[in-house]
């Protein structure tokens, strides 16, 4: 494989908005599956509650995507940023169990349609014979931003308590959403641009 074939395909305008798109969920993925049970005991749950509460956000994300199945993988991706959006602030927000499990079907629903859809940009975008490799750069992705993540919320989680573990990741939300929305919009300006 060549260099330049490497780098036709990181340059992809839909391989970078599913890029996009995976990091937009994984830093709220490290939140919660850290810290939302913590919150959950934090707001009242015992201890075995909080941890079956954890089923209430993975049963949203299997219902998303059996969901998206039923679309046949077409979903829009402002889902994504618009459930992690409200997701993130109604954990931090929180003062009931209800609100918990509130923020945990928003969360666990942006989780189950984050995964397909990125994977979807991305084998939309590169060629079969790149199809490996690309993905992998994408998991790695993904895995690199999570041991970056976890350190900076524990830091958050000591320091300043629950409450801003949950609150942080959500400009990263919002500045993914506007890159999303500026590489997708840009894509189309230069796809109709003659040349």
């Amino acid at each position: 494989m060549s260099f330049h074939r490497i780098l036709d395909v990181l340059r992809n305008r839909g391989y970078q908005l599913g890029v996009i798109l995976e990091v937009t969920f994984t830093v709220p993925f490290a939140a919660f599956t850290t810290y939302g049970a913590i919150l959950a005991d934090a707001r009242g749950a015992s201890g075995l509650t909080a941890e079956l509460m954890l089923s209430v956000f993975f049963t949203a994300s299997f219902a998303a995507r059996a969901i998206m199945s039923y679309l046949e993988g077409k979903a829009s991706p402002i889902l994504v940023f618009l459930l992690t959006a409200l997701g993130l602030p109604a954990a931090a927000l929180s003062t009931t169990l209800f609100q918990v499990v509130i923020s945990f079907v928003l969360l666990g629903l942006a989780h189950g349609l984050a995964y397909p859809l990125s994977v979807g940009y991305v084998a939309e975008s590169v060629g079969r014979e790149n199809l490996a490799w690309a993905n992998t750069v994408l998991s790695g992705v993904s895995a690199g931003v999570l041991f970056l993540t976890l350190p900076i919320l524990g830091y958050l989680a000591q320091s300043s308590g629950l409450p801003a573990v949950f609150l942080a990741p959500e400009p990263l939300v919002v500045a993914l959403a506007l890159a999303f929305w500026f590489f997708k919009t840009r894509g189309k300006v230069l796809a109709s641009s003659p040349l």
